[in-house]
């Protein structure tokens, strides 16, 4: 065997993730079949596509373990949080998770160094369904990752001469009910087929693997849908089928979305110019993406419409609720409501129920809609602490109790726990950092809400999510004095839900600063259709504001705006 030359390795640094699946020998022992099947639909539906989303390279993998090499420590550790989350329900396959940053060497399609040994060892000390990362990972975390970890203390690990500090993420983070409210069974199912090109061109064959994965990690952020990339269709799964076909500079993309029978749901094309095909691969992910979760979503949505209350599962009934939350009108939070208490009187177990009904009624609050839920709103606590009981492990519960304590008074230490308890069940959802980052703009610190409220913009691109994070980052750019920032956020949320009056609230308080008469009229006459009788006292008194530089400045602005004290 030839020794290994210098000018065959390539030595870097980078985050390593090493993965095992707990009791794999006796999984095989008893169930062997199964176990292999398992593992494919493992690898299909879950690594492959968050891998993927979290830009990561897939260096190993050998039957029951992988090494996953990451540039961004953060990207890895996200990766790892998301692989343990999704996995959550599977009936039998869990894994360890380990996760280090460290010199790696690349040699003969393999990979060796601190960094590959370390975390190897990290993860054969972490449990199953749990995550450890060594001190140095933890460094380069920022503050909506760092709430997922508790101090392991310093470890010695095998063949590593120093101790190593450890930092865990435990298993016992468990929810009986995911975020849609129906277990994994449930959810609604799309394959992805690797697009595909007849193009002999590299840079073309390139775009298809990337404009591939760009969807996959697009789509794979909705709560509601399981996206696994395949060749095969699956039973009760759409599919989408695209191919690239390219002309010497210009490039045309055409997208088939199918049923699982084979019809059509829906079909469109994207023209563009290899000379610009960074810009046209950014710009054609984000629209197909959009389209087909919008398509999709009317697919789930459209057959429940149709049934009678009394025929629907409470899960039926809770996706329903969330589905007209989301659009943002009092009519529509009132239909919420309906659908709420439904789910709660079906199922008086369903934690979320109670929790998105008082949502609901704390929304209504802040809006100016008490009028229309005079007979619910006595009950929104009683719903909350329901909630508490039914859900203990539930970041959405943890967050909303947060910004029901903080707009009663309670101490901002006490509201902080409540965000940082938020932070560590569920540190990847968009909608617990969206709300974490509303919850740091209401106590005063709008530059910490922009750390939460970008990532939550990035991570739900198109959820529902988005409509508040936008909105959110509207609220903290204005207090920071971003006024022109503050419009653009603004628009961006009111073209996603015009009914929300929050965006409407900052952009005219924006534009009064920035003295633009001709947008305040606009604007004002907008946010008087969605409240009448709108006037700064009022929103003083529903929102709970701290009185400090950042309130008055968003209240000034409204003042200059025209709008009645």
């Amino acid at each position: 065997m030839s020794e290994m030359t210098s000018t065959e390795v390539e030595r870097r640094l980078a985050a390593v993730l090493a993965a095992d699946v707990a009791g794999y020998t006796r999984l095989m022992a008893a169930r062997e079949v199964e176990t292999l099947q398992a593992l494919r639909d493992v690898q299909k539906s879950i690594f492959d596509p968050v891998v993927s989303r979290h830009h990561g390279t897939t260096i190993k993998r050998m039957g029951d373990s992988w090494l996953i090499e990451f540039i961004s420590a953060v990207d890895a550790v996200n990766c790892a949080i998301t692989l343990q989350e999704k996995l959550m329900e599977h009936e039998f396959i869990k894994i360890r998770v380990g996760v280090h940053v460290g010199d790696i060497m690349h040699a003969d399609s393999d990979i060796f160094g601190d960094g590959v040994n370390i975390a190897s060892r990290l993860e054969s000390i972490s449990e199953p369904g749990g995550i450890v990362v060594s001190d140095t990972i933890y460094s380069f975390l920022d503050g909506t990752l760092r709430p997922a970890f508790h101090d392991g203390g310093e470890r010695q690990l095998k063949n590593v001469v120093d101790p190593v500090r450890v930092w865990v993420r435990g298993s016992s983070l468990r929810r009986g009910i995911e975020l849609s409210g129906r277990s994994g069974s449930e959810h609604s199912a799309l394959v992805i087929a690797p697009f595909a090109t007849s193009d002999t061109r590299a840079e073309v064959r390139e775009l298809a693997t990337a404009l591939t994965r760009d969807v996959v990690a697009m789509l794979d952020t909705l709560e509601w849908l399981r996206v696994q990339i395949s060749e095969e269709t699956l039973t009760r799964a759409s599919m989408l089928r695209s191919t690239i076909r390219a002309s010497g500079d210009r490039i045309r993309f055409e997208a088939v979305l199918s049923r699982a029978d084979g019809s059509r749901i829906w079909a469109d094309r994207y023209d563009g110019r290899l000379g610009e095909v960074f810009d046209w691969q950014d710009s054609t992910a984000e629209k197909l993406s959009s389209a087909v979760r919008t398509h999709l979503l009317e697919e789930e949505i459209r057959p429940l419409k149709e049934l009678e209350p009394e025929s629907m599962t409470a899960g039926q009934c809770l996706l329903l609720g969330t589905y007209h939350q989301a659009t943002l009108t009092v009519e529509d939070a009132r239909r919420a409501l309906e659908f709420f208490k439904l789910a709660m009187a079906k199922d008086p177990s369903l934690g979320l129920a109670f929790g998105r009904a008082a949502g609901v009624l704390n929304r209504a609050k802040v809006n100016g809609w008490t009028r229309f839920f005079s007979d619910e709103m006595p009950k929104r606590d009683e719903w909350l602490a329901t909630a508490q009981s039914l859900s203990p492990d539930s970041g959405e519960i943890a967050v909303l109790t947060g910004l029901i304590q903080l707009r009663e008074g309670e101490p901002l230490s006490v509201v902080r726990g409540d965000f940082e308890r938020a932070l560590w069940l569920e540190p990847n959802s968009a909608w617990i950092l969206t709300w974490v980052g509303w919850g740091h703009v209401y106590c005063g610190e709008p530059q910490q809400a922009l750390v939460y409220l970008r990532k939550a913009a990035r991570l739900s691109p198109f959820d529902r999510g988005r409509i508040f994070a936008e909105a959110g980052l509207a609220l903290a750019s204005l207090h920071l004095g971003f006024d022109q920032e503050c419009v653009e956020h603004a628009q961006k949320s009111v073209a996603l839900g015009p009914g929300f009056p929050s965006p409407w609230r900052s952009m005219l308080s924006a534009l009064g600063h920035l003295g633009d008469s001709d947008a305040i009229e606009m604007v004002r006459a907008r946010l008087i259709a969605l409240v009448p009788n709108e006037t700064i006292s009022e929103i003083k008194s529903r929102n709970g504001y701290l009185d400090d530089v950042y309130t008055n400045r968003f209240l000034d602005g409204l003042r200059l705006a025209g709008l009645p004290e």
